[in-house]
């Protein structure tokens, strides 16, 4: 009675704790409970270990197992000595998988419902019984992997010559043993990058919850972030990584003017470049130099190919290695619109990825 009191004073602490945002189980999580018995005619104590696997959530397979007895004789002798073990399923409700607290979640976990059929075993009288029961409890997140809860579970036992019904009303502790695989999500429309209509099948939805830690704000939190430090404004896939489309133009990239020397405010975009490189390690691309109408088709040509290298080397000088760029001025053969004004000449000077292996 002290353990069980001790469980609900846990219980009771994590209660009044306020946090806004649910607990978390895993796919395999492993349960300990305790609690008193009660029959239509005596109480006693009854214990259990159980073990769920979350094939499809928020669905398990749940598995239990415990002994104890249903109630003490006038000489507090027990009356009963019974051993159970049931199969069934474990349905988790309104659990949203949102982080225990440590990691930018809350203490509320979840309300789950469990119907089990089985089997039990009077160890006393040695006689079995069918089993057929259903536990539902709340369970509440403490720090990964840990959750608490109460819990309540009715049930009866069946056999040729004997019935009766159970309730046990206790505290459960339950222990994550492996994480769900990260959901897919979205990835996040970017701020930054300018990718061509081609982009490979990803679509952009909604950024995540506020609540979840997201270190570089790309809209992957980051126990999920498989490229943690993603560059501001990227375009991201369902792992954190950067998009790299068939075609990216990239944006801000500036020179002198009629030269190939790069202006001090790309360092940006440049970094952003190099951070998508990272992300697509096994991707090879061609740096594309652009100009507008202004000048020659020969000087255009030229100019844009050394404007292209120039990128080339700042890349391979912040560890992109060599072999991974190809570098290709096309002066102004391929506008994205009429050469017609400064602003739209503006944006036909430009400096492109296009993607030549996956």
């Amino acid at each position: 009675m002290r353990c069980l009191a001790l469980a609900l004073a846990v219980v009771v602490a994590t209660l009044v704790v306020p946090a806004p945002a649910r607990g978390e189980s895993g796919r395999w999580n492993l349960h300990l409970n305790v609690g008193v018995t009660g029959t239509a005619a005596a109480v006693g104590l009854m214990g259990g270990i159980g073990l769920d696997w979350q094939f499809a959530a928020p669905v398990a397979l749940d598995l239990s197992l415990g002994g104890g007895n249903l109630g003490f004789s006038a000489d507090n002798a027990p009356q009963t000595a019974v051993f159970l073990g049931a199969l069934g399923l474990r349905i988790r409700i309104f659990d949203r998988h949102r982080g225990y607290p440590e990691e930018g979640g809350g203490r509320w976990g979840h309300w789950y419902l469990a119907p089990r059929v089985g089997y039990l075993l009077d160890r006393k009288v040695d006689r079995s019984y069918a089993l057929v029961e259903v536990e539902s409890g709340v369970e509440f997140a403490l720090h990964r992997p840990i959750q608490v809860g109460p819990f309540v579970r009715a049930g009866g036992g069946f056999a040729p010559t004997d019935n009766f019904g159970f309730v046990v009303v206790g505290v459960s502790l339950a222990a994550e043993l492996t994480r769900l695989p990260p959901p897919r999500r979205p990835a996040r429309r970017p701020a930054g990058w300018t990718p061509s209509e081609d982009t490979d099948g990803e679509s952009a939805g909604a950024p995540q919850d506020d609540d979840e830690p997201d270190g570089d704000d790309d809209g992957i939190a980051d126990r999920d972030d498989a490229c943690p430090d993603t560059k501001p404004g990227s375009r991201v896939d369902a792992r954190g990584c950067a998009v790299l489309a068939a075609q990216v133009v990239l944006t801000g990239i500036t020179f002198l003017l009629d030269s190939a020397e790069i202006q001090p405010a790309s360092e940006e975009p440049l970094a952003r470049a190099a951070q998508l490189l990272r992300d697509n390690p096994s991707a090879r691309v061609e740096i594309g130099g652009h100009t507008c109408d202004l000048g020659t088709d020969a000087y255009n040509l030229k100019l844009s190919e050394a404007r292209a290298a120039a990128v080339a080397d700042w890349l391979v000088a912040h560890g992109i290695a060599r072999d991974r760029l190809e570098v290709h001025g096309y002066g102004n053969t391929q506008p994205k619109l009429p050469n017609d004004s400064e602003e739209h000449r503006a944006l036909n000077r430009r400096i492109e990825f296009r993607r030549l292996t996956p």
